[in-house]
């Protein structure tokens, strides 16, 4: 099923950017946030969540992928990489695109950089404290009147499907982007047994918006039987 893709222009201390709605993606739904004069990729491509599961088993990663409507997905790519070459002119040959601040979705021109592939741990220019960053001020400004519509969007059954094929799940808190490193790492909600979160205060965080669906969502009776989870 397609999610609608959304985009909000806003500012916070300053910044103009542009956060936009990818869809469904490891348990929650997935923004990036792009610079406002970025906003036209929406103009020819839809956007949506990508989740790369790392080969070496250090969990996994969300990024935003695009694609021209005409074209297929199957023609799509990256966002950061559209980007790079949009305003650096190509990757170089050996070389990947990286996200400075480690959030594979802060896809601002000015948080992407370029280092060797065989580099599989870039050196993170992290905020001491995340909720420094601008990315979770700008995802904590959305009313998040997304989620309800997300979860009336699929049927209990089609929600189950959606949760078998996650392998890895990302902290439910909308600006959190920790992501599990080993599957069913996170601790699950007590009432809905679905959501997760990486910490307890993530988890009182979320209530707010988390509490007027939690009843709403189906109850994973046969999550057991998922041969990873």
């Amino acid at each position: 099923m397609k999610f609608e893709t959304k985009a909000e222009e806003s500012s916070v201390q300053g910044f103009l950017y542009g956060l936009v709605i990818l869809g469904p993606a490891a348990g929650k739904l997935k923004y990036t946030l792009l610079d406002k004069q970025d906003i036209s990729l929406l103009q020819n491509h839809l956007l949506e969540a990508f989740v790369e599961v790392d080969r070496n088993g250090q969990g996994a990663r969300v990024f935003a992928f695009a694609y021209d409507v005409k074209k297929g997905k199957e023609r799509g790519r990256y966002v950061h990489e559209m980007l790079w070459e949009k305003y650096f002119g190509g990757i170089a040959p050996g070389y990947k695109v990286v996200h400075k601040n480690g959030i594979t979705v802060d896809n601002r021109v000015g948080n992407l950089d370029l280092c060797p592939k065989e580099i599989s741990h870039y050196p993170i220019e992290c905020e001491e404290n995340p909720e420094d960053s601008l990315y979770w001020a700008a995802v904590v400004e959305m009313p998040h009147e997304a989620e309800p519509l997300y979860v009336k969007l699929f049927t209990p059954h089609e929600e189950l499907t959606l949760m078998k094929d996650e392998r890895y799940f990302e902290c439910h808190f909308p600006p959190c982007t920790k992501m599990e490193q080993r599957p069913q790492e996170f601790s699950i909600c007590g009432l809905c047994q679905v959501t997760r979160y990486c910490s307890p205060e993530c988890q009182t965080k979320d209530w707010t918006w988390h509490k007027p669906i939690c009843n709403q969502r189906p109850r994973p009776i046969c999550i057991e039987s998922y041969p990873d989870r």
